[in-house]
């Protein structure tokens, strides 16, 4: 059962990929093999019950703990573009969270925010776009009246029961 998990996890780490690196026309200057830092820390849902101890987060190249306050560091390959991280249960290895690694800003944000827009990133209209074209979509969705809709969904199924809050079986109105 965890390798099915492990190979559902890698499965979208390379439909991430195919969306944020390999979907542009020119050349990648980045090597897979070249490996950053990245450190954060969970901004969990208030009203959550989430224990921040209970999760890793995930890139492409390895893994690691969140300690009780939600701070982590994990190595990642080098990024040009958007960079998804997932932020997973180690009781259920779901993913609760989807961080968003900004390359141009050296940012990274894990919270509710970064995950509905971690989402809607994957539209398949952003195929073939560039970074910027990616950046003034999250500026017009985060301006657009129904995007604080959105994040209360996603935030009121992280009360409820953030191991099923990205399931479509138990929260279909956020899909």
């Amino acid at each position: 059962m965890k390798t099915i998990k492990l190979l559902v996890i890698a499965a979208v780490f390379v439909s991430f990929s195919a969306v944020f690196d390999s979907c542009q026309m020119e050349e990648n200057t980045v090597s897979p093999f070249v490996t950053e830092e990245r450190a954060g820390q969970l901004v969990n849902v208030e009203g959550s019950t989430l224990e921040c101890s209970d999760l890793e987060i995930c890139s492409f190249l390895s893994s690691a703990d969140l300690d009780g306050e939600g701070n982590f560091v994990v190595e990642a390959n080098e990024a040009d573009k958007y960079q998804q991280l997932l932020v997973l249960s180690k009781n259920t290895e779901n993913v609760i969270y989807i961080g968003l690694y900004d390359p141009e800003t050296k940012k990274l944000s894990v919270s509710d925010t970064s995950t509905v827009i971690s989402l809607l990133l994957t539209n398949p209209q952003l195929f073939n776009t560039s970074q910027e074209q990616r950046r003034e979509f999250i500026q017009a969705i985060k301006s657009n009246d129904r995007f604080p809709d959105l994040l209360s969904c996603f935030d009121n199924a992280i009360r409820n029961d953030a191991e099923t809050a990205l399931s479509f079986e138990t929260n279909p109105l956020f899909y």
